[in-house]
C-alpha cells in the first residue's frame, strides 16, 4: 500500500509536472510572442526616432539657414535705413539749396526787371534828348539857311 501510494503520488507528481511543463511551454510561447511583439514595436519606435531625429536635424539646419538669412536681412535693412537717412539728409540739403536758388532767381528777375525799367527810362530819356537835339539842329539848320538866304538877298540888293 505504501508503494501504491508512492506510485499514485509519483503519477500525481508526473501529471503535475506534465501540466507545469505544458503551462511553462504555453507561458514560454506567450513570452516569446510578447518579446517578438515588443521587438517589432521597439524596431518601429527606433525607426520613428530615427525619422524624427532626421526631421529634427533638417529643421535645425533650416533654422540655422533662417537665422543666417535673418541676420543678412537685418544687416541689409540697417544699410537701407542708413541710406534712407542719408538720402533724406541729402534731400533736405538739396531742398534748401533749391529754395535759396529760387529766391536768388526771384531776386535776379527783380533786379533784371529793375535794370530793364532803368534802361527803358534811360533809352526814353536819350531818345527824347536825341529828338530834341535833332529838332534844334533842324531849327538851327533852317535858321542858318534863312540867314544864308537873307545874306544872299542882301548882297544881291547891293
Amino acid at each position: 500500500t505504501q508503494l501504491r501510494q508512492e506510485v499514485i503520488n509519483l503519477k500525481d507528481i508526473n501529471r503535475n509536472q506534465q501540466e507545469l511543463t505544458n503551462e511553462l511551454g504555453a507561458l514560454n510561447e506567450t513570452l516569446k510572442e510578447q518579446i517578438d511583439d515588443l521587438t517589432d514595436k521597439n524596431e518601429t519606435i527606433q525607426s520613428e526616432i530615427n525619422e524624427k531625429t532626421r526631421l529634427y536635424d533638417q529643421a535645425q539646419d533650416r533654422l540655422d539657414e533662417c537665422r543666417e538669412e535673418n541676420y543678412q536681412l537685418r544687416e541689409s535693412l540697417q544699410g537701407a535705413h542708413e541710406n534712407i537717412t542719408e538720402s533724406e539728409s541729402t534731400y533736405d540739403r538739396l531742398k534748401q539749396k533749391l529754395r535759396i536758388l529760387g529766391l536768388t532767381h526771384v531776386a535776379w528777375q527783380a533786379r533784371n526787371l529793375r535794370q530793364a525799367q532803368i534802361l527803358d527810362i534811360e533809352f526814353n530819356t536819350a531818345r527824347t534828348a536825341w529828338r530834341n537835339q535833332r529838332n534844334r539842329n533842324q531849327h538851327i539848320t533852317r535858321e542858318l539857311q534863312n540867314c544864308q538866304s537873307h545874306g544872299r538877298n542882301l548882297q544881291n540888293d547891293k
